[in-house]
């Protein structure tokens, strides 16, 4: 399933066709549920790629980053700390490194958490979402 994911997206390169953020997240996914000794390292490449071509990653991308980094303590503080960086750190991604998450990681979100942590965490792969456009129209 791995090399075929990839394939697909590199596929998709070579055509032109450049993936979108739902193709990354995919890869991620494929990631995330394999036993892949790489997993960690391969999803947060994907995390890179998605960046260099400007695809902008959602909640759902770190949820997936999550479940395949969450035996590895280093590469869950890299998914942390990008996903505070890009202000997506919803209540099910807070609630997740809260539970399985290492212990300065809980540390940071035993009080109350900035807003800038999560200011974008309910947007969609294309911006903001119906209530974030709400309530600019106020």
């Amino acid at each position: 399933a791995i090399l075929h994911a990839e394939e697909v997206c590199n596929r998709m390169d070579a055509l032109g066709i450049g993936p979108d953020g739902v193709c990354f997240n995919s890869l991620i996914n494929v990631y995330a549920k394999s036993n892949h000794p790489e997993k960690s390292v391969r999803s947060l490449q994907v995390l890179e790629r998605m960046e260099k071509r400007r695809v902008a990653p959602t909640s759902v991308t770190y949820t997936l980053l999550f479940e395949a980094c969450q035996d590895d303590d280093e590469f869950l503080m890299n998914v942390f700390e990008s996903c505070i960086e890009h202000g997506l750190l919803d209540e099910k991604l807070q609630d997740s490194f809260m539970d399985y998450g290492p212990a300065c990681i809980k540390e940071r979100l035993g009080g109350s958490i900035p807003y800038t942590w999560s200011e974008n965490a309910n947007r969609g792969p294309g911006g903001m979402s119906r209530n974030q456009i709400k309530m600019n129209m106020k």
